[in-house]
């Protein structure tokens, strides 16, 4: 028979490599082929016992029987039977006795085995307690780390979110202020080069003012030069009047002279001619008018070299004056124009100036309201990146605590896990006891095969009424190549016609050795009441003759042993010895067939 052995408690762990049994091996279902069952042995004996009660009581019957004549047929046939059966009985006997010391020595090694059996089934089950807990525990572990996964499952989603949107959000506000700060720096490029223009400008205007200052000193130089001029004319213009005077003085005195010279020019004339009188030198009018008109000659030749002086120095003081003049005419000319141009770049510059000045204004307002704007959304960008680096904390806080609390459960995952290992140690130990207890159970086994039956019984009543043999249902067994078998088989039959006996025969694949014997009761009690005869062949038919009646039930049995050299199906065939209702044969339930493996 075979033995189904499965662990009560089955390993969910992965395998472990120092352990020399993997969990799906531990957790496969285990069979002991071969192994003795008592109960059938018992049954065995007591089939055994049966048949030597009923050689026995024949026995019985023959040697307490009326009498027989030794040389009659009968008593031989009897003699020869009696002969038989006590070879038989002996045989018997001798296997009760093997059988016995067998069953025996087998009980003890069985009780033993129990024992065992017991122990380890004991420690088996105080170790699958001791894994339940553990799985339990490890189960409650493993809930409360897959709720703290879960959590940082969801903490980490969070702070993605949370990342996301704040690297997305200051990637926006790094743009807006990489905009801002573009904007700035343009500005504040227009800024400079307005500064830089407004400076060179400013240069201009100094340069400008200096010199329109110069060209004022200048003005004011010429307006002295001038006022000089002007005091000199005046000057000037008073001695020319002042010399006017004088040569009209002179002019005066030279009519005077004039006139005393025509004076004397007509009085020397009229001394000389008109009265014929005669002028001495030496008279006193004469010497008074030469003296008078001598001194009148040096006197006029005094006043004209004075009026050539003047003359003179009148024409240089206007020839100096006029070139003085021209030159400073065309000086001031030349300035004016100067101060002209100066003055309509002053005015260029000023316009420039006013229009620059408006830009720079419009722009520093635009500049100061975008750096408004730019200041609040820098502002509202600080408080979102403040919001979230309080959340960040705060989620960072809760990672931290469930970091904590992941760290206590892995310890007391490591102190589960040290205990299953030591389990583990005691469950390799056990293993290790239950594969020597396996070892002995294969052994004993082995010990017990030859007692080991495979038995069938016909569950129902089987109608055979043609005269081909025809295979009993159930009463085929399994053989293999290479055992050695003894078998028997059970029959219990009716006929339906006295005079048509039953027929037994069995079929079998290659023997290496086969030999068996159907005994089938046939006619009335007696010596002649069983017909018996070899089956050496498969399908070798052994066929009674008769039986007693048509409404009893009787007995009839095959029994041999062989060994099989080619694996295959031994089985039990009947038929009547005459086809036909009227002669059918009916194997009756309680039919039974056994085997056992001998070698």
């Amino acid at each position: 028979m075979t033995i189904q052995i499965k662990h009560k408690t089955s390993v969910q762990a992965p395998d472990d490599p120092t352990k020399s049994v993997n969990a799906a091996e531990w957790n496969d279902d285990h069979f002991v082929s071969g192994a003795v069952s008592v109960g059938g042995l018992s049954a065995s004996i007591s089939v055994v016992e049966a048949h030597i009660d009923s050689l026995s009581q024949q026995i019985s019957v023959l040697t307490g029987g009326g009498e027989a004549h030794p040389t009659s047929a009968e008593f031989i046939s009897l003699q020869a039977d009696v002969s038989a059966l006590s070879v038989g009985l002996s045989a018997l006997s001798v296997q009760h006795s093997n059988l016995s010391a067998t069953v025996s020595s087998n009980a003890a090694v069985v009780s033993a085995l129990s024992v065992a059996v017991s122990v380890v089934q004991a420690n088996v089950s105080a170790l699958s307690v001791e894994t339940s807990a553990v799985r339990a525990n490890v189960s409650t572990l493993s809930v409360e780390v897959s709720t703290v996964r879960a959590n940082l499952s969801v903490l980490s989603v969070a702070v993605s979110v949370v990342q996301a949107g704040l690297s997305n959000e200051i990637s926006a506000r790094a743009l807006s202020v990489n905009n801002l700060s573009a904007i700035v720096s343009t500005n504040l490029a227009q800024l400079s080069s307005l500064s830089a223009l407004e400076s060179a400008l400013s240069a201009l205007h100094s340069t400008l003012s200096a010199q329109v200052s110069a060209v004022s000193v200048r003005t004011s130089d010429v307006s002295a030069a001038v006022s000089v001029v002007a005091a000199n004319l005046s000057s000037l213009s008073v001695e020319v009047s002042t010399v006017r005077a004088n040569v009209s003085s002179l002019s005066v005195s030279f009519s005077v002279l004039d006139a005393r010279v025509s004076n004397n020019s007509v009085f020397m004339a009229g001394i000389s001619g008109g009265g014929g009188g005669e002028v001495h030198p030496t008279s006193a009018e004469f010497v008074s008018l030469q003296a008078d008109f001598s001194a009148l000659s040096v006197a006029v030749s005094v006043v004209q070299a004075n009026v050539s002086t003047l003359s003179v120095e009148v024409s240089v003081v206007r020839a100096g004056l006029s070139n003085e003049l021209s030159a400073r005419a065309l000086s001031i000319n030349n300035l004016s124009a100067i101060v002209s141009t100066n003055l309509a770049q002053v005015s260029a510059l000023s316009v420039q100036h006013s229009s620059l000045s408006a830009q720079v204004s419009a722009l520093s307002v635009a500049f100061s309201n975008e750096l408004s704007v730019r200041a609040l959304s820098v502002n509202a960008l600080s408080a979102v990146v403040s919001s979230n680096l309080a959340l960040l904390s705060a989620l960072s806080v809760q990672h931290s605590s469930l970091s904590a609390a992941f760290s206590t459960l892995s310890v007391q995952h490591s102190s589960l896990s040290a205990a299953f290992s030591t389990l583990s140690v005691q469950h390799s130990s056990l293993s290790a006891l239950e594969s020597a207890l396996s070892v002995q159970v294969s052994a004993l086994s082995a010990q017990m095969t030859s007692l080991m039956a495979n038995k069938a019984v016909l569950k129902g009543s089987q109608l055979i009424s043609v005269s081909t043999p025809a295979s009993v249902s159930a009463m085929g067994f399994s053989v293999g190549a290479g055992n050695t078998y003894a078998f028997r088989y059970y029959v219990i039959y009716t006929s339906a016609a006295p005079a048509s006996g039953l027929g037994l025969t069995v079929t079998f694949p290659g023997m290496t050795n086969f030999a068996a014997t159907a005994e089938i009761t046939s006619g009335v009690d007696g010596t002649a009441g069983i017909f018996s005869g070899s089956i050496t062949t498969s399908g070798d038919r052994v066929q009674a003759i008769s039986c007693q009646t048509s409404t009893e039930q009787f007995f009839a049995t095959v029994y041999g042993v062989c060994k099989v050299s080619t694996s295959g199906t031994l089985a039990l065939q009947a038929f009547p010895e005459v086809s036909g209702a009227a002669n059918q044969i009916v194997i009756k339930e309680g039919t039974a067939g056994a085997i056992w493996r001998t070698g």
